[in-house]
C-alpha cells in the first residue's frame, strides 16, 4: 500500500464501533457537553466531507482493477483468481475493519502530532550531534522523512496482517512469479480497501452522520446556554479580569459555532436521506469492476492452460 493510500485511508474511515461490525456502545449523547457543541458544525461537516472521499477512493480504485492482468508476467491465473477472492472477502470481514480502524487511529496521532514530535526527536538529535562534537547540522528534514517512511511502513505491514490475500501471495510467491509479487499485493491493498468501504465503511457512516443528527436540538440549546452564561459573567461588575478573558473566548467560540449551526444541520441532512442509495450504487459499481476483474483472470487462466 502506498503512502498515499494511506493518508486517504486517514481521511476517511471512521474510529468508531461501527468501523468494526459490532453493536454501537450504550454512551450518552455529549450534546450537552460545550466542548462538543462548539466541535458539533465541524464534526457534521466532516462526516460528510468523509463520505465524499471515501466514495472517490472507491470509483478510482475500482477504475483501477481492469489493470491488473496487464501488470503480471506469466503468473498461475488461478492462483491469481484466489488472490482476488480473498482480498475481497478481508474487506467484508471484522479482523480487517479493526486493523483499518487501528490503522486510522494510529495515523490521525502521527498527523495531529507530527510537528511536535520532529521538534522534539529533531532537537534531541540535533543536541546529541552537537555534544559529539559534530559538524553543526540541520537534522529535522531527515528525522520527518524518516518518521513518515517508518510509520507509513509500519501501518501498511499491519494492516496487510489482517488481509488473508497477502498471506496467500507470500504462500504462493513461486507460482505467482517473483517479480509479479509487489503487484498483486499493491493490487491486494487495493480490493481490500474498496471491499471495506463499501461493505463496511459507508454504511456505518450514514449511521453516524443520523447519530450526529440526533443531537442536533440539544446542541442548539446548549450553545445558546453557553452564550448566555458567558454573556452574564461579561455583563457582571463583580467578576474578576480572569473571568472575563475567559468568558469572552466562551461567548465568542459559543457564537462562531451558532452561526454555522443551521447550515451544517441542513447540509447534513441533506445527504443522510441521499447516502442509503448512493451506498448501493456504489457497492454494485464496486461488485461490477470486481467480475470483470475476476472474467478478465478467468479468460487468462483458460488461454494458459495445457491443451488436453
Amino acid at each position: 500500500m502506498t503512502s498515499r493510500t494511506l493518508i486517504q485511508l486517514l481521511a476517511v474511515c471512521f474510529a468508531s464501533a461501527a468501523c468494526q461490525q459490532t453493536p454501537p456502545a450504550r454512551y450518552g449523547s455529549s450534546a450537552a457537553e460545550p466542548a462538543y457543541a462548539e466541535r458539533y458544525p465541524g464534526a457534521l461537516n466532516t462526516a460528510r466531507s468523509n463520505y465524499l472521499k471515501a466514495e472517490k477512493l472507491v470509483r478510482e480504485k475500482s477504475s483501477e482493477f481492469s489493470a491488473l492482468p496487464g501488470e503480471l508476467k506469466s503468473p498461475d491465473w488461478n492462483h491469481v483468481g484466489t488472490v482476488i477472492e480473498l482480498a475481497d472477502s478481508a474487506g467484508k470481514n471484522a479482523d480487517y475493519a479493526a486493523g483499518a480502524t487501528e490503522t486510522r487511529s494510529v495515523a490521525a496521532f502521527y498527523t495531529e502530532n507530527k510537528q511536535t514530535l520532529v521538534q522534539k526527536v529533531g532537537g534531541s538529535v540535533n543536541y546529541a550531534v552537537k555534544e559529539k562534537h559534530c559538524e553543526e547540522i540541520d537534522l529535522y528534514g531527515t528525522v520527518r522523512e524518516s518518521l513518515d517512511r517508518s510509520i507509513e511502513k509500519t501501518l501498511e505491514e499491519r494492516l496487510r496482517s489482517r488481509n488473508a490475500a497477502q498471506r496467500y501471495i507470500e504462500d504462493h510467491a513461486d507460482a505467482l512469479g517473483e517479480t509479479n509479487v509487489p503487484k498483486l499485493a499493491k493490487r491486494a491493498d487495493d480490493i481490500a480497501l474498496a471491499s471495506f468501504l463499501v461493505h463496511v465503511h459507508l454504511p456505518a457512516a450514514k449511521q453516524e452522520l443520523d447519530a450526529l443528527l440526533a443531537d442536533a436540538p440539544e446542541v442548539k440549546k446548549t450553545l445558546e446556554r453557553q452564550q448566555n452564561q458567558a454573556d452574564a459573567v461579561l455583563a457582571d461588575a463583580s467578576s474578576s479580569a480572569a473571568a472575563k478573558r475567559i468568558a469572552k473566548q466562551r461567548a465568542e467560540t459559543a457564537s462562531n459555532a451558532r452561526l454555522g449551526l443551521d447550515g451544517a444541520i441542513s447540509g447534513a441532512e441533506q445527504s443522510s436521506k441521499a447516502l442509503d442509495q448512493q451506498t448501493e450504487a456504489l457497492r454494485a459499481d464496486y461488485e461490477k469492476a470486481l467480475d470483470a476483474l475476476k472474467e478478465a483472470v478467468e479468460r487468462e487462466a483458460e488461454a494458459s492452460a495445457p491443451a488436453k
